[in-house]
């Protein structure tokens, strides 16, 4: 009897010792830490994972899963340190930027095209339309992006080189010169500038970040004014009219990284607002492809 209780026990702590091992494995991950220079691979700089030195770059090891703090020293460089989250039995790779000294210790320059279409409506008093707003090209987004411990951030200009944006108005009575002048602020065809400032956070999904953006910014159109006392055979009213409508847009969705050069931008929602008397709201997801350089 006696023997065959040892058995057992025997049997138990190896079941748990198996288990134990089993579960170390699969919180188990791979990190792999490069260093740059211009995009030229450095050797012989010094890494350092949570304050230990591990070794120098590059650098390759098994740690456990969870949140590292990594940072890279050599001569003649500025000190990077890069907070990253790696996930159980993923491979994680790290290019760190190495800056030497005596240049700025900044952030990276991106620039890339993105493309987005806006449908919503229009008020003017009792009056509502339908609204939509697009560009037959795609805009142009350049800024620079500097990366923090749990949030980065970006700073750019967004450049619609070409928006067509017009109402459909709904109302049961022909508008006022007056009227029609103000409707007509939201429409036309021209360029549209905004200064944008968007903030990335990461989420569980490895390379994926939530990203917030906000866009404060200018259409520059020009616009038909309606006119009854004109109507003739070239029709009612001029369209020689240009004027500058500011707008404000407010974004958010997913930012998406292929490696450390292209970002994907995916803003699932976007409101864009613009008000001089003549209220509008439009919804304009977008999507956009990023290059570092």
């Amino acid at each position: 009897m006696n023997l065959v209780v040892k058995r057992i026990a025997h049997a138990s702590v190896a079941l748990l010792l198996l288990y134990g091992s089993a579960a170390e494995a699969a919180e188990e991950a791979a990190l792999i830490v490069r260093l740059e220079d211009e995009h030229v691979e450095l050797k012989g700089v010094i890494v350092y994972v949570d304050g230990l030195r591990v070794g120098e770059a590059p650098w390759e090891g098994i740690v456990a899963a969870g949140v590292y703090e990594v940072r890279a020293e050599g001569a003649g460089y500025w000190s990077e340190t890069v907070k990253t989250r790696i996930w159980p039995q993923k491979t994680r790779t790290i290019r760190i930027e190495m800056v030497p000294e005596g240049q700025p210790n900044v952030g990276h320059f991106y620039v890339g095209v993105s493309y987005s279409v806006g449908v919503g409506g229009s008020f003017l008093d009792d009056i509502y339309g339908s609204m939509v707003k697009f560009g037959p090209f795609p805009s142009i987004d350049i800024g620079f992006k500097m990366p923090g411990d749990s949030v980065w951030w970006e700073l750019g200009l967004v450049v619609h080189p070409y928006v067509v944006s017009f109402p459909f108005w709904t109302n049961s009575r022909p508008l006022s010169r007056s009227e029609s002048d103000i409707a007509e602020k939201s429409a036309g065809v021209g360029p549209q500038l905004a200064a944008e400032l968007r903030l990335l956070a990461p989420v569980r999904t490895p390379h994926v970040y939530w990203a917030g953006s906000f866009q404060p910014g200018v259409f520059l159109h020009n616009f038909c004014v309606y006119d009854p006392d004109d109507c003739g055979v070239s029709g009612c009213g001029s369209c020689d009219h240009y004027r500058a409508t500011f707008t404000m847009t407010l974004r958010g969705g997913f930012a998406f990284f292929l490696g450390d050069w292209v970002e994907v931008r995916l803003d699932l929602l976007g409101v864009e607002l613009f008000c001089e008397r003549a209220f509008g709201v439009l919804y304009s997801p977008s999507v956009a492809v990023v290059l570092r350089i």
